[in-house]
């Protein structure tokens, strides 16, 4: 019998697709293998599902019509999400509400294209930073870490991350209007992608920079401007709702004494009862504690500290590079996180990729494993069990590594430090 060896190595387009096929196959078979009750059990998947069946005709509560987020009721999120889901619960259920599971695997499956879509900007990304075999290596790790495999079923956060590296991407492309756009849209999905913007004020000319955020808040405004004629509370209540919530699962909350309810519930960023959703009054309304520090102090603290950094980052007559912008809005992630009253474990999402590619080796694996470690202790191993001691463990454990990385992405981006990404995170 006559065997045909392999070839001695495989050429980088041959890893690329392999990574992929290897990132598709994990997540199918996943899906086939498991039940619904297993992998959206401890994620947000059901309350899409409850806020969605809405917009079915004859399920809406508020009579025989079907009715739409940010029109008929506020909604904690701008409109692309809510109307995606909407527009999915309408073709699955082919008129009326299909079963939880059909809308779960169908919203599992548009994510899936969006983690495909960072997949791929996480390798062009690595690329622009680092030789082939490294940026071939952080590739396939993001590929099989867990913590935005997990989450992907649980939260639509895998969209924002899309639009974030996309945004990112075409800013160091230096292809303006695709950075406007992307930022736009990721705004109108959750207001995460917003943080581009002080990159784009450092990577790019003050011409540049004014033309990238005119153009993002236009399409922003274009998108929201038809809520605010049609229905003004609700889209107003929409887009103040997250800004009014108590503190949950960070070290505000534990100064707030917002751990757990008297009910022995624990305090997370969830809304009251889905029937307030229709009195735009409600969205306003703190549920628990409120703070015990002005938000005005912490702002100014975590402005002082990110402004610092910012300011003293401009290096006189050279050219930004691709790696400084990175650390940059890595650090801007790192700051927002620590300032933040609230901790969603989604969130590892957007951080995942520029935990990688600013720390391209073990370390940054070793990290990103600590923080999901963490954050899954936390939710689901302990809350889902009563075991609200374990916030004392958690919050101050995820504070520490958060902190620990804005600190070494503050000396990466200080003029003394001249190292990389990778020597300066070792």
């Amino acid at each position: 019998m006559t065997v045909t060896p392999l070839r001695p190595a495989a050429s980088p387009r041959d890893v690329f697709l392999t990574t992929v096929l290897l990132f598709l196959g994990l997540r199918l078979l996943l899906l086939m293998a498991l039940p619904a009750e297993t992998l959206f059990q401890y994620g947000d998947f059901q309350h899409y599902y409850n806020l969605a069946q809405w917009s079915a005709p004859g399920h809406c509560p508020t009579g025989p019509a079907a009715c739409w987020p940010l029109l008929d009721y506020w909604h904690e999120f701008p409109p692309l999400f809510p109307y995606l889901s909407a527009l999915l619960m309408r073709g699955l259920g082919g008129g009326g509400v299909p079963p939880f599971h059909t809308y779960a695997y169908g919203l599992a499956f548009v994510l899936l294209a969006a983690d495909l879509g960072s997949l791929v900007l996480v390798h062009r990304l690595a690329r622009r930073l680092y030789a082939a075999d490294t940026a071939a290596w952080i590739t396939q790790v993001y590929a099989v870490l867990p913590a935005p495999l997990i989450l992907g079923w649980w939260t639509f956060d895998g969209l924002t991350t899309f639009w974030m590296l996309l945004g990112l991407w075409a800013l160091l492309e230096r292809r303006d209007g695709l950075t406007a756009v992307a930022i736009g849209l990721g705004v109108v999905t959750k207001l995460a992608p917003v943080l581009l913007l002080p990159v784009v004020w450092r990577a790019r000319p003050p011409m540049r920079a004014a033309l990238i955020s005119a153009g993002a808040a236009s399409l922003v405004l274009m998108v929201m401007a038809p809520f605010f004629v049609r229905a003004p509370s609700m889209a107003s209540a929409s887009l103040s709702a997250q800004a009014s919530k108590s503190s949950y699962a960070t070290v505000w909350a534990m100064v707030d004494g917002n751990l757990q309810t008297d009910d022995g519930q624990p305090i997370t960023g969830n809304f009251g009862p889905l029937n307030e959703r229709f009195d735009p009054a409600r969205a306003n309304v703190g549920l628990h504690q409120p703070s015990r520090l002005p938000g005005w102090l912490t702002l100014a603290l975590a402005a002082a500290a990110f402004g610092v950094v910012w300011l003293r980052s401009h290096r006189s007559g050279k050219a930004w590079s691709d790696q400084q912008a990175v650390l940059l809005l890595a650090f801007t992630w790192a700051v927002f996180v620590l300032w933040s009253k609230g901790w969603s474990p989604q969130w590892q999402q957007m951080l995942v990729p520029l935990i990688l590619l600013t720390i391209p080796n073990r370390t940054g694996v070793l990290f990103a494993l600590l923080l999901a470690g963490v954050s899954f202790l936390e939710w689901p191993v302990l809350l889902s069990r009563g075991l609200f001691w374990g916030y004392w463990l958690t919050i101050p454990l995820r504070t520490l590594l958060i902190g620990g990385w804005a600190v070494a992405l503050a000396l990466a981006l200080l003029p003394a430090r001249r190292a990389g990404p990778a020597e300066a995170m070792r």
